[in-house]
């Protein structure tokens, strides 16, 4: 089991090297599709947040306004 353990480790650090030169040549693609996908989710997340803040604010108050000024839509 020892020797097994030892191989294992010595192919993940391989694996490991490899991996690392891989994003180095790549970084700046790697970088340009990070940050798309960090913009991505904070536009997704301002929208949910305007999306829950209107159901729990908005819609109320319209629907009182509707209520008040006898509006049938």
């Amino acid at each position: 089991m020892g020797k097994t353990n030892t191989y294992m480790g010595i192919v993940a650090g391989v694996v490991g090297l490899l991996a690392a030169s891989y994003a180095f040549k790549k970084r700046e693609n790697i970088k340009e599709n990070v940050k798309t996908d960090f913009f991505g989710f904070i536009d997704e997340l301002k929208d949910k947040s305007a999306l829950k803040i209107h159901n729990k604010v908005g819609y109320p108050v319209y629907e009182y306004m509707k209520q008040k000024e006898n509006i049938p839509f």
